[in-house]
């Protein structure tokens, strides 16, 4: 009884602690779509099957997040989620762009773009945080 009392305070606990605190995700092994846990990795050009990022985790896409040129990110969920979005790939010219003109990417942080790379405005981008 006791047992399970703890367990499931520390059960509890984790769920709290991994909700209040950005974790870093980093797009992995070229085209693919937001919604695909194999596509996101906690190091860059690690591992992918870290989930998928939410409204407190960061997302980086860089020059190891893709494998041939013109490669597409595509938002395929009705509400993607993140706080701050960095695109800092230098090679390869990926894409980002939606599977839908009614899904929307929710930016709860800051937005930063590479040079070069293709954003297709055919998503709904809604700035969510109430800082300046």
């Amino acid at each position: 009884m006791i047992s399970t009392r703890i367990t499931s305070v520390l059960f509890f606990l984790l769920l709290v602690s991994q909700s209040a605190f950005a974790i870093d995700y980093y797009w992995v092994g070229g085209a693919g779509n937001w919604s695909d846990i194999n596509k996101w990795s906690l190091s860059s050009g690690g591992a992918g099957g870290a989930g998928v990022p939410g409204v407190n985790d960061n997302v980086f896409f860089n020059n190891s997040s893709f494998t041939a040129t013109s490669q597409t990110v595509t938002l395929n969920i009705a509400n993607a989620n993140c706080n701050n979005m960095t695109w800092s790939v230098t090679a390869n010219t990926p894409n980002f762009s939606s599977s839908s003109s009614v899904n929307n990417l929710n930016i709860y942080g800051s937005l930063t773009l590479a040079t070069g790379m293709n954003w297709t405005t055919n998503m709904n981008v809604y700035f969510m945080s109430t800082n300046t």
